[in-house]
């Protein structure tokens, strides 16, 4: 191509999860680009972050959702800020977070996800005692 960066990308196809896994931890970092998602940075995304891989993604308005320490947000629709983004990780250490730090951030993950849970049910069988939260969330409202 015109900028010289064809051997450094490669279409990848079909590989099986145990090396789809080895690459994402040997990733510089993840990189979501996306001007449409379903769900907060998708599935790349929250395998990085359970691994402790670096994700840079567009600010897209359900990936602001994503409250994670490694997730950097580029504006969507600007190569410069994106560049700029990549740029700035590159430059910093290559630092990951040990097994067991990412074990107690998968925990504390889960305990926000059980009390959410809690609340819905609560909620759904008319004993919601969050009120509070209940229109943080905009419930009932």
């Amino acid at each position: 191509g015109r900028l010289g960066l064809a051997d450094s990308f490669f279409t990848l196809w079909y590989i099986p999860k145990e090396y789809q896994i080895h690459l994402l931890r040997n990733a510089f970092a993840v990189l979501q680009a996306t001007l449409f998602e379903g769900g907060r940075g998708g599935g790349s995304v929250s395998h990085a972050v359970a691994l402790g891989v670096p994700a840079i993604v567009s600010d897209i308005s359900v990936n602001k959702e994503l409250n994670e320490r490694n997730v950097y947000f580029f504006r969507a629709g600007s190569p410069e800020d994106l560049a700029a983004r990549m740029a700035e990780l590159a430059s910093r250490p290559r630092a990951r977070p040990d097994r067991e730090e990412l074990l107690a951030e998968s925990h504390q993950r889960l305990d926000k996800l059980g009390d959410c849970l809690i609340e819905a049910v609560e909620y759904a069988s008319g004993n919601y005692r969050n009120v509070a939260q209940m229109e943080k969330v905009g419930w009932g409202s």
